[in-house]
């Protein structure tokens, strides 16, 4: 969506700045102001009285000694102004709203510029301009305002060059309209535009397109063959059919632009990641997801347009990349859990007064760049936070370039920066460093019940950011490959696990350490939590000490460059997403204790060829290997109940073995006898009533065939 889009969808809900209003020429205005720009708008003349003969809306007026933009016709503007006979809109204006011009019954003559970018489609309802024109697509302006007249069989309609514009409800029940061709300047599409044009079977819109109306395609037999869950459009995610129950949504590759209410009341996932490339995320984008705790902005985002998260009511923490310039209305309102925001912004983005509105400025934290704290304090939007903090280790020098701050080259020039630099910030009870090892820093979390290894911009309950300051360097412990201060008794009795990052450097080989040390207190690592290297596509490999229990869910998600990685002895459950997208991993072995393997864990893994499911493994979750390509081979130890879809993907030459079946032979046996168990010809387990060849497990341990039909 772009500038223009978002200033007059805010014309629609913006209260006008002290009800300032203009009467000019006979022509009454009203001042609206949004993200910075303030203009006047044309609005109803009065309750008694009527605009009428010819009028000229002025592209500026003047007002109290400043001259302003004329942006646009406001809703009911001219409605039903029955001798209104010609109305001529200078260049400039750009957008005409509902019902601007309907029912001006003696209106024969309209002017309009070539600004002209968005046009409601009853706009020009009941107007003898309208009624004059000949059946077929009318424009105005730049803009395909409406299909007049009845659409003949299996029509191809042609957009023409030039067009910037297709209007809400524009082709709305065509039921003859087969196929549309866009042009390349088309920067829009209404809501409703095509819904119901039920022999339209294909959609493809131009790169251009950075907008379309809700529903604007629904109805039609393109939408209509596709599965439930999201979609998209060019490279536009568009919509979700269904309601979306996912632990994570992952943004496709190549994505610019989030919808208006792309997921809005349908997303019951608790952790969004948005891939670089995106620059904005639409009206409503993922309003009212109450589920939703996690959302991981790229650096590549530009524009949040009103109420993009409002009502997320889980919403705890989330990182503003730099790149941010505008914030609209309503934004995160009633995010009422929301504990901490970072903006990695130098100068503030502008922000709608009531972005935030309705979180609690008294506990939220804000962390921006240091230096930047008192531009923050004054900038509308972020003046009401009462706890505004730097981040010490980002400065305006930092991030003046627009390029992130790798904290690897922190001491470069340091003789001993191979060995451990700790860059700490307290929060309270929590204590954020980050820790220098042979190239390469593991970011880390401390606090009274245990700790957590970060990569770069922690963003849970606490700060979010990157902090730090120098401290004392001490050597690397060369006998166990933990990390030791020069002096110091080492103690095991602390933990420390893997936490979550949005703006990670991780790349190469990494080595994570049995502990760490701070304050002289040593900290075993005992977990990776949830999206703690997420994204990190040039991450090669990772060494996981025997310390780690617990992985966390989507701990390596979209590691598409990991190859290699273990999985220490102690874990007993695969999380969901564990693996999501890592289509480099060859490999991987599974400890003898895992239970269980969550949704979506391996996920798109296209390198795994083989693999082995220990006998203890009781459950196989949905999606579990989904889209495997390359997987050929999978052993099963024991007897899991798995998933319908847990092998959805993986192509026909597929081989599962199953050691409890693999030894099949005809038996008499009854197979309807209590206490068995059924299994397809896959090897997979199903219920008894699924029709086709069963492979039947009895009580005693015998084994046969049935067919179910």
């Amino acid at each position: 969506m772009n500038k223009y889009l978002a200033f007059a969808l805010a014309s629609l809900t913006t209260v006008c700045l002290d009800a300032q209003e203009l009467l000019k020429d006979g022509v009454r205005y009203e001042l609206y102001s949004y993200l910075g720009d303030t203009t006047f708008n044309v609005i109803p003349l009065g309750e008694s009285q009527k605009y009428e003969g010819d009028i000229i809306i002025p592209p500026t007026v003047s007002y109290n000694g400043n001259d302003y933009s004329v942006s646009g016709i406001s809703q009911y503007s001219f409605f039903e102004c029955e001798n209104l006979k010609s109305i001529t809109i200078s260049e400039g204006l750009y957008f005409i709203w509902d019902y601007a011009f309907s029912g001006c019954t003696k209106l024969t003559s309209v002017n309009i510029p070539n600004s002209m970018r968005f046009v409601v489609s009853n706009a020009f309802d009941d107007t003898p301009w309208f009624d004059s024109k000949p059946d077929g697509l009318v424009y105005v302006g730049n803009c395909a305002y409406k299909y007049k007249g009845d659409m003949q069989r299996d029509t191809s309609i042609v957009i023409k060059d030039g067009t910037v514009s297709i209007s809400d409800y524009a082709f709305k029940d065509c039921e003859n309209l087969i196929s549309v061709e866009f042009p390349s300047s088309l920067l829009s599409i209404g809501a409703y535009a095509f819904y119901r044009c039920t022999k339209m079977a294909s959609v493809s819109v131009p790169e251009s397109v950075s907008s379309i109306g809700v529903e604007a395609f629904d109805g039609t037999a393109w939408y209509n063959s596709l599965p439930n869950g999201v979609y998209y459009i060019g490279s536009m995610l568009y919509g979700c059919k269904g309601d979306l129950w996912l632990d994570t949504l992952f943004v496709k590759e190549g994505t610019k632009y989030i919808n208006r209410q792309a997921i809005s009341t349908k997303g019951y996932m608790r952790c969004v990641i948005i891939p670089e490339g995106v620059k904005e995320i639409g009206v409503e984008a993922f309003y009212h997801c109450d589920y939703l705790d996690s959302i991981s902005l790229p650096v590549s985002l530009e524009v949040i347009n009103p109420y993009a998260f409002s009502e997320c009511r889980r919403l705890k923490s989330v990182a503003i990349p730099q790149n941010v310039r505008m914030i609209g209305q309503g934004a995160f309102e009633l995010c009422k859990k929301m504990k901490c925001i970072t903006s990695l912004a130098v100068t503030p983005a502008i922000c709608s007064n009531d972005a935030f509105d309705q979180i609690n400025m008294d506990q939220c934290v804000l962390i921006v760049p240091a230096g930047s704290e008192d531009d923050y304090r004054n900038a509308p939007g972020w003046s009401s936070f009462q706890n505004i903090r730097p981040n010490v280790s980002t400065t305006a020098a930092d991030t003046s370039s627009g390029s992130d701050v790798n904290q690897d080259s922190v001491n470069e020039s340091d003789p001993e920066a191979d060995s451990i630099n700790y860059i700490i910030q307290e929060d309270g009870d929590t204590i954020y460093c980050s820790i220098q090892e042979e190239g390469y820093t593991i970011y880390y979390t401390v606090n009274e019940g245990g700790a957590y290894v970060a990569a770069r911009a922690i963003c849970r309950d606490g700060f979010h950011g990157r902090y730090g300051f120098d401290g004392p360097l001490t050597p690397r412990d060369p006998i166990t490959g933990g990390l030791q201060p020069r002096s110091g008794k080492r103690s095991m009795s602390e933990s420390i696990e893997v936490d979550s990052s949005y703006y990670t450097s991780y790349r190469g080989s990494i080595v994570i350490p049995e502990a760490i040390m701070y304050n002289d207190t040593s900290y075993s690592v005992t977990g990776i939590k949830y999206y703690a290297f997420v994204g990190c596509k040039e991450l090669e490999s990772v060494s996981i000490p025997e310390s780690v229990r617990n992985l966390g869910y989507g701990s390596f998600a979209g590691c598409s460059g990991l190859s290699t990685v273990n999985i220490p002895s102690c874990v007993n459950e695969i999380p969901d997403a564990l693996f999501y997208g890592c289509s480099s991993l060859g490999s991987i072995e599974l400890p003898s204790g895992v239970l269980t393997i969550g949704h979506s864990a391996f996920h798109g893994c296209s390198g795994l060829t083989e693999i082995t499911i220990p006998a203890g493994v009781e459950f196989i979750d949905e999606y579990a290997f989904a889209y495997c390509s390359g997987l050929k081979r999978v052993v099963i130890e024991g007897d899991p109940l798995i998933a319908e879809t847990a092998f959805i993907g993986c192509g026909p030459d597929l081989e599962i073995i199953k050691s409890v079946v693999n030894t099949v032979e005809t038996s008499d046996s009854d197979p309807n006898t209590d206490g068995t168990v059924h299994y397809s010809i896959e090897g997979l387990r199903i219920s008894d009533d699924t029709p086709g060849l069963h492979i039947i497990r009895y009580r005693d341990g015998t084994v046969g065939k049935a067919v179910v039909r």
